[in-house]
């Protein structure tokens, strides 16, 4: 799914009604909700912290896959100061 495909689906998904999950707290909290569009698995992600503010992400299944292994394998783990 290219990024022209997922707009199109972020825009017939009403992101306001879906079931959002909350992971984390504070500034660093996470919203997740997986859906279905047109037949295809889908995990949307936002922050409260988003910039601009309401932007959400689109994974396809085996992109959210490739996140969380490489969430649990440490990637995400270092911080950077600008």
């Amino acid at each position: 799914m290219d990024a022209d495909a997922k707009r199109r689906a972020l825009d017939a998904i009403d992101v306001e009604r879906v079931e959002w999950r909350r992971y984390g707290s504070g500034d660093g909290a996470l919203d997740v909700a997986h859906v279905e569009h047109d037949g295809e698995p889908l995990t949307l992600m936002r922050s409260e912290q988003s910039s601009p503010p309401g932007v959400v992400l689109v994974f396809t299944a085996g992109e959210w896959d490739a996140f969380t292994a490489g969430a649990r394998d440490g990637e995400f783990s270092e911080t950077f100061d600008g």
